[in-house]
């Protein structure tokens, strides 16, 4: 009687880790899934700034908004200035560049604030038509570039105006663009 009660024992107990084994065979199967679904998926941050448009950033994609929000920023500390604020603006501006860019945009910016200081000169861009693309992460931007130039004497100041494009390249790092690349085009007319 002890050697049928004891079967019937042994086989339910073999019963319930078989069914146990296929559950813990299931999850190690689910587990293995999801760790390379989650490889593969890249995480998407959205941010919502206290003002002005929410942007998103997943992996090297921006949104079109951020793009243009640090195309704004940017081109306005680099094309709005005077040699009373060239410095400051060249050190917030210089936050934002790549790391493989920053010691040759330094010296082209470090080469123009002195020729300002020397000159007295101020610079003050009026954009006319501005462009995103998101594809080569690129901010273009076309305007009046107008240059104004205190003479050392009392005499009034003058100005020349210059039609130009400036396109900013951007490369996205860990959800924050840098800057890469800064070109400079005179167009006619």
């Amino acid at each position: 009687m002890n050697t049928i009660f004891f079967k019937k024992q042994i086989k339910r107990l073999v019963g319930q880790r078989n069914v146990f084994l296929l559950l813990t065979l299931a999850q190690s199967l689910a587990i293995v899934t999801l760790t390379f679904a989650l490889k593969s998926r890249e995480e998407k941050v959205v941010l919502i700034p206290p003002s002005g448009p929410s942007y998103w950033v997943e992996g090297s994609k921006v949104s079109p908004s951020y793009l243009e929000t640090m195309g704004v920023f940017l081109s306005d500390l680099l094309l709005n200035r005077s040699p009373s604020d060239a410095d400051w603006g060249n050190e917030v501006f210089l936050r934002y560049v790549d790391p493989s860019s920053y010691h040759q945009i330094k010296r082209s910016l470090s080469s123009e604030t002195q020729g300002m200081k020397h000159d007295d000169t101020t610079l003050v861009f009026h954009p006319n038509q501005t462009s995103t693309n998101l594809e080569t992460l690129t901010y273009t931007l076309e305007g009046q570039q107008i240059v104004y130039i205190t003479p050392k004497q009392s005499s009034p100041s003058c100005g020349q105006s210059l039609r130009r494009r400036y396109t900013l390249g951007f490369r996205c790092q860990n959800g924050k663009l840098h800057l890469i690349s800064l070109k400079q085009e005179t167009l006619n007319g």
